[in-house]
């Protein structure tokens, strides 16, 4: 059993309302829209050097060397997720974390694997839970990475840049600075509310 420690960079993804959408429109057209929005992601993936570790049936778990890959793949897919032609709009919440993991061999039905630990990937799951739909939320290093590699716009959309201060979040010892990017008319760019998960530090 051998073991390393690498410093990447994670992004998590969550169809936002996924539940109801089953529900308001059964489970095979719910499927069909949420098959497209599996193809747009893994799409933004190939474009942007991005590796799928996990699929969760509503969202993705992917890795990145870079944080501007990261978030140039997370800017593109939520500006495309709404234009996909269905028959409602589809948002989902993302959230980028750069930080360093173990990553354990593992053996799984007679097939080599790699199974990642970290606190790093706790806390990209804890950041894209605070997110609303629609939005970007990274923390420090990989916001302050991305922005000084990543200036030009998105078909023609600027970016925008945003910081929303400490959130301490459950499970935490210290509050986490969170920081928003996005693109007018399609992102948020509001601090996010207040959950039973993350609260703002004022």
């Amino acid at each position: 059993m051998g073991q390393g420690t690498s410093l990447k960079v994670f992004l998590f993804t969550d169809l936002v309302g996924s539940t109801d959408l089953k529900r308001r429109l059964g489970d095979s057209v719910a499927a069909e829209a949420m098959g497209r929005h599996d193809v747009l992601f893994r799409d933004c993936l190939a474009r942007f050097a991005g590796v799928e570790y996990d699929h969760t049936g509503d969202g993705f778990f992917a890795i990145f060397e870079r944080p501007s890959d990261a978030l140039r793949c997370a800017l593109a897919f939520q500006q495309e997720l709404p234009q996909l032609d269905l028959s409602e709009r589809l948002s989902a919440r993302i959230g980028i974390h750069m930080g360093e993991v173990v990553a354990k061999d593992l053996d799984v039905a007679d097939k080599r694997g790699k199974a990642l630990v970290g606190l790093a990937i706790d806390m990209t799951a804890r950041i894209m839970g605070l997110a609303q739909g629609n939005q970007i939320l990274l923390t420090r290093h990989a916001f302050d990475s991305a922005r000084q590699h990543l200036r030009e716009a998105v078909k023609d959309s600027p970016i925008v840049w945003l910081a929303h201060g400490l959130y301490r979040f459950k499970g935490t010892d210290e509050p986490v600075e969170v920081y928003e990017a996005g693109l007018t008319g399609v992102s948020p760019m509001t601090a996010p509310p207040d959950s039973e998960k993350a609260v703002q530090v004022v």
